[in-house]
């Protein structure tokens, strides 16, 4: 019996993943794979977290560090145990896109200055238990430099908050992405599931088709 695969799409801000995601998509309905997208920080398959990834994000609410990583790991949370499993237990489609995973949580939040031991605790009980049912088939990480990936973040669009506030992340600059880039890299090593693709020196199209091909030795489409 066909299994539904569920992969996430991780990197840096600015790597292109939601370019990737459309490229996925586009793909998806072409070849008439059955696909669902969500998002592991604020899915709208879960309305009431892409209000509180607003909050989390926002630099309006100068939230304390460590509440801001205990805010990502309830969203991160319940998007596990609310959408992402259920989908796989109904096994109705045939690919679950996600975009970012638990490999975020993991890189994002020790650069926040929460030492590692905490964060990687915090996290282990977010993903513990019953939750680890939803576990990613495949994570595909876009790998770039961190000074290439501010000039794609300067020329796009940026998110909209209410009082004109800004993504309290992304203003921590290049210096705090190339550490985020770093564990990333550090958990690529050490996860058999996690395809490293470099996309500093690819256009669009020739990103998706590696990531296609990569999809398709693993056996997830």
């Amino acid at each position: 019996m066909k299994k539904t695969k569920y992969i996430t799409i991780e990197g840096c801000d600015g790597a292109g993943k939601t370019s990737l995601i459309d490229g996925l998509l586009a793909y998806c309905e072409e070849n008439g794979i059955n696909q669902q997208l969500t998002k592991e920080f604020g899915s709208p398959l879960h309305p009431m977290l892409t209000d509180m990834r607003k909050i989390a994000l926002s630099d309006e609410h100068n939230l304390d560090e460590l509440s801001g990583q205990i805010l990502f790991g309830f969203i991160a949370r319940e998007h596990r145990v609310k959408v992402v499993i259920p989908l796989l237990e109904k096994n109705e489609l045939d690919l679950i896109i996600g975009d970012r995973g638990p490999d975020s949580n993991f890189s994002y939040g020790p650069v926040h200055g929460i030492k590692d031991s905490l964060i990687n605790k915090l996290f282990e009980v977010v993903y513990s238990s019953q939750a680890k049912k939803g576990d990613p088939d495949l994570i595909i990480y876009l790998d770039i430099d961190p000074e290439v990936a501010r000039k794609r973040i300067n020329e796009r669009e940026a998110e909209k908050f209410e009082n004109k506030a800004v993504d309290r992340v992304e203003k921590k600059g290049v210096e705090f992405q190339k550490k985020v880039r770093k564990n990333f890299l550090k958990r690529a090593k050490n996860n058999k599931k996690m395809k490293v693709v470099d996309v500093e020196n690819k256009n669009k199209k020739e990103v998706l088709d590696q990531v296609v091909k990569i999809l398709k030795k693993e056996k997830i489409i």
